[in-house]
């Protein structure tokens, strides 16, 4: 039976039970462990294990103090959301009490929208315009609050969001410059988002900023229907897909639309205040953590909402108050959006964000078409040059055999100067001799020894040449240095001759090739 203290001194047989009711055993433990988790993090390790897409049973990736820290930051914040949600839908009744008149969460969720009658009355002669895109960015860019947040990044330029987040439906790549203008090095990360229609709703990048990574994602939505607010994440799986390419790492493998989703947020009470409540969450972001945003730390009444709508429609201005849309790319002369037909406008939209990406996709393909031409040019320009040297290089061959050819003749003529005088030299010294009593015979098989010693260089040649020699000069019929001079001029003769013999091969072999 395995000792659990082996894997540390604090586990007891109540601990070690409690490990194996999540699910793991001894050695899964010990890994875990090892890792840097705590003996008491079993619930920890479980919601690790089975949500964020981290198994340190199954990967050598290290993973570090601080990111371990993070993932606890995400299991807490986690918790606190699931928490506020039974604490806030069980007020009615027992949790547990499944009886003929109660009310699940998922009960409530599904709760038609409606009015009390006290709001009913404070919403009479409210402005229900819809905020554009370019309302949004003129309020937060004159926040106080967002002006003076520190950690948080918040993106306003939101047409090119939603351009983005349009390019990857289509299954294009949402652009590398977009990607690089996301500050990872802030805590948060803010993209408001315009989904399904007219919604408002933001994307929050969780980060860790020593490493400048992205490291869990929360979707934040004031939808009062939680199965709405899933079909609009489902609507981003392209964009939340290349996010996960772009920022993968050993606790950020997958999304799933349900585990991002912040279900504690505030909800909206009617069906045009989703800009204002955008606002109001971003705000909240840019002082408290995103598991505090709920309606007990952020309370958003109907008269908090006038008063946001009247402050910033004055300063806007009446002609561009929920009537100027940049996303749409709609005239200054359009009606009001409450009496603009929705079906039109989000035709016109998708119109305008297919002529963007027509436009862009042209762009990108006039420059692959000049890139194609300089490099078509650039090879016929260096096929020119190849056969330029090609052929220079045939004619420097020719140059060069016709030098060869040259130097041989040269030398064939020198050669053939150096053999004549050598024959006359030695013809002379025979004539001498000859005129002199002696052994003539002799001196020519002396002369022919030599010739095949200095060509062969055998033995018996050499052996056959010393007796001649000693024939020649017994009995002083001829002088010794006389015989010498003769067999030193005959190796000469012969060696010339071998000379020329082996030019004339030479020639012959340049003329072949």
């Amino acid at each position: 039976m395995a000792d659990w203290k082996n894997i540390h001194s604090n586990f007891d047989e109540e601990l070690a039970q409690k490990w194996q009711n999540e699910g793991l055993n001894f050695e899964q433990t010990k890994r875990w462990i090892e890792t840097g988790f705590n003996p008491n993090d079993y619930e920890f390790v479980s919601f690790v294990r089975g949500n964020l897409g981290y198994n340190a049973e199954e990967t050598e990736e290290p993973i570090s103090k601080e990111d371990i820290e993070n993932l606890r930051l995400i299991y807490q914040s986690d918790f606190v959301n699931q928490s506020f949600l039974l604490n806030e839908y069980s007020s009615e009744q027992e949790i547990g009490n499944q009886g003929e008149n109660s009310q699940t969460n998922d009960d409530l969720q599904k709760k038609p929208l409606v009015f009390q009658e006290e709001e009913e009355e404070e919403w009479e002669n409210a402005d229900l315009g819809w905020l554009t895109d370019d309302n949004i960015e003129y309020i937060l860019e004159r926040e106080v609050a967002v002006k003076e947040a520190q950690d948080v990044q918040i993106k306003k330029d939101i047409a090119n969001i939603y351009l983005q987040v349009e390019k990857s439906k289509r299954g294009q790549r949402v652009d590398e410059e977009f990607w690089n203008s996301l500050d990872t090095s802030k805590w948060y990360v803010i993209l408001p988002l315009r989904v399904r229609g007219n919604h408002w709703s933001l994307l929050l990048f969780i980060n860790n900023r020593r490493a400048k990574k992205v490291l869990w994602i929360r979707y934040i939505s004031s939808h009062p229907s939680f199965e709405e607010v899933l079909e609009e994440v489902k609507e981003l799986k392209g964009f939340l897909g290349q996010i996960v390419k772009k920022y993968n790492n050993a606790i950020f493998r997958s999304i799933e639309a349900e585990e991002i989703i912040l279900r504690s947020s505030p909800k909206q009470k009617n069906t045009w205040d989703c800009g204002v409540y955008l606002i109001e969450f971003i705000k909240f972001l840019c002082k408290d953590e995103y598991h505090d945003l709920n309606e007990r730390n952020l309370a958003i009444d109907c008269q908090k909402i006038k008063e946001l709508r009247e402050r910033w429609k004055k300063e806007i201005g009446e002609e561009k108050w929920c009537k100027w849309d940049a996303i749409s790319s709609l005239k200054d002369n359009l009606e009001e959006s409450q009496s603009y037909p929705v079906e039109k406008k989000e035709k016109e939209v998708n119109e305008s964000v297919d002529n963007l990406l027509l436009e862009k996709e042209i762009s990108e393909l006039k420059e692959t078409v000049q890139s194609l031409q300089r490099l078509v040019f650039s090879s016929l320009s260096r096929s020119r040059e190849l056969e330029r040297i090609q052929k220079k290089n045939e004619e420097l061959q020719t140059e060069l055999n016709v030098a060869k050819e040259e130097i041989l003749l040269v030398k064939k003529t020198n050669l053939g100067s150096e053999i004549r005088n050598k024959e006359e030299e030695l013809n002379e010294i025979i004539k001498q001799m000859k005129n002199k009593e002696g052994d003539i015979e002799l001196v020519e098989d002396l002369l022919g020894t030599q010739k095949e010693f200095t060509e062969n260089g055998n033995s018996f040649a050499q052996k056959q040449l010393k007796k001649y020699k000693e024939r020649l000069t017994k009995n002083n019929k001829f002088n010794e240095e006389k015989v010498e001079e003769v067999c030193r001029i005959k190796d000469e003769l012969t060696r010339l001759e071998m000379k020329k013999a082996s030019q004339l091969e030479t020639r012959i072999e340049i003329n072949s090739k």
